[in-house]
């Protein structure tokens, strides 16, 4: 991805909120975010996930939208519609100018150009109404509700067999809400509302909880009058061997940025005051993707290094 860097700095663990890492651990190496570039979105737009390529590509699906867009790596978006795409509940660059897009109304697998031609259409049979969906590396993890309203997934390759449905443990008094990481031919499935829970899904294996611990969201900001905080989370995000989850106040700006190791110990942790977080990453390169709203929503890339700290 050949970006120009602007003229701005941050520490997403230090210096991004002008306050040293609240949480003191090893390593000592200090994650360091430069911000590249910032995308401004439609204003009506809400990003629910993004994909990008190895050759700097980012797809984004909306939250309540058809249509797709696709930002190159010149800067310029490409606005993705087709007349057979009823609802995408997942989206994967497949290279620079091919989308896969799941359709959970149609419960298909459509492969697209940018210019929304369909190169391909195969059905999913999936066993339940399709919510979302994840790439990974043997094809797709999808996940719904079942009849009693419990969450399940099951595995669907790239010729649209669906393996069976495993329901995931979800306490019942828990909103059916998720973020997908994954890992190779797995993923990780976090809970985007309280406990948190990060669970490690294989094809062919049981479900169990990846061991992700949740930091201190009850004494992470002081309460306003009146006001409790309403803490929901994204998905991890890798950044080396390690990965980042923002956890957002929806009742205010506040953001904790969470540092894990591979094990999903907290490393380090930082509180910034900002509507802002990150959802992907670019593999093969040091840039991360996020979100964030002022007057409107924005998509921003970062580049991010370690700093040893001395």
């Amino acid at each position: 991805m050949h970006l120009h860097p602007l003229p701005v700095s941050l520490s997403v663990l230090a210096a991004l909120a002008g306050a040293p890492p609240l949480l003191h651990a090893q390593p000592a190496d200090r994650l360091e975010l430069e911000l590249l570039a910032v995308h401004p979105l439609p204003p009506d737009f809400s990003p629910a996930s993004v994909h990008a390529t190895a050759g700097g590509s980012v797809a984004v699906r909306g939250v309540h939208d058809a249509t797709l867009l696709v930002l190159r790596p010149s800067g310029e978006w490409v606005v993705v519609r087709a007349p057979e795409l009823l609802r995408p509940v997942g989206v994967a660059a497949s290279s620079d100018t091919l989308l896969e897009v799941i359709d959970g109304d149609a419960s298909r697998l459509l492969v697209l150009t940018l210019e929304g031609r369909i190169v391909r259409n195969t059905a999913v049979a999936a066993p339940f109404q399709v919510d979302q969906a994840q790439r990974t590396a043997d094809g797709w993890a999808l996940v719904g509700t079942d009849a009693e309203g419990g969450m399940v997934l099951a595995w669907a390759d790239a010729a649209g067999s669906v393996g069976p449905a495993v329901r995931l443990p979800v306490p019942d008094s828990v909103p059916v809400d998720a973020h997908f990481t994954p890992r190779g031919a797995t993923v990780l499935v976090g809970l985007a509302g309280a406990p948190h829970t990060v669970w490690h899904a294989a094809p062919g294996e049981p479900v169990r909880e990846a061991g992700f611990a949740t930091p201190d969201l009850a004494g992470a900001v002081a309460r306003a009058a009146g006001v409790e905080p309403l803490w929901v989370s994204v998905g991890l995000v890798p950044v080396g061997e390690g990965f980042l989850r923002t956890f957002s106040d929806l009742r205010s700006d506040h953001r904790l940025f969470v540092l894990y190791d591979a094990d999903g110990a907290i490393l380090r942790q930082t509180m910034v005051d900002s509507p802002v977080g990150v959802i992907g990453a670019v593999p093969g390169q040091e840039v991360l993707v996020g979100v964030r709203r002022v007057e409107r929503p924005e998509l921003v890339l970062y580049g991010w290094r370690w700093r040893t700290e001395r």
